[in-house]
């Protein structure tokens, strides 16, 4: 087998592990969270600051997932990149 297929299939692996990863774990994050939040927005005096707390929370964890796919995916782009110039500077 080419190594730079096999360099690129390890690439395209790290990068879906990094990003399955984080969706798993941003669902795992967010079903602990739902109950204490479902918990504390049943007593009328905290339902109002329980729920925007609860909406910073689900964007912070939008954000912080989203970001680390984001440089996943970029990174892994970027390694792609790099591998053809390599690849292509390699005497036939």
């Amino acid at each position: 087998m080419n190594p730079w297929k096999q360099w690129r299939g390890l690439n395209a692996l790290v990068v879906d592990a990094v990003v399955h990863g984080s969706e798993a774990v941003e669902r795992v994050q967010r079903g602990l969270a739902k109950t204490p939040f479902g918990i504390l927005e049943q007593i009328p005096p905290l339902a109002a600051p329980v729920r925007i707390v609860r909406s910073v929370h689900s964007l912070a964890l939008a954000t912080t997932h989203g970001s680390i796919r984001w440089t996943a995916r970029a990174v892994g782009a970027a390694v792609e990149a790099g591998l053809d110039v390599v690849e292509k500077r390699e005497p036939t």
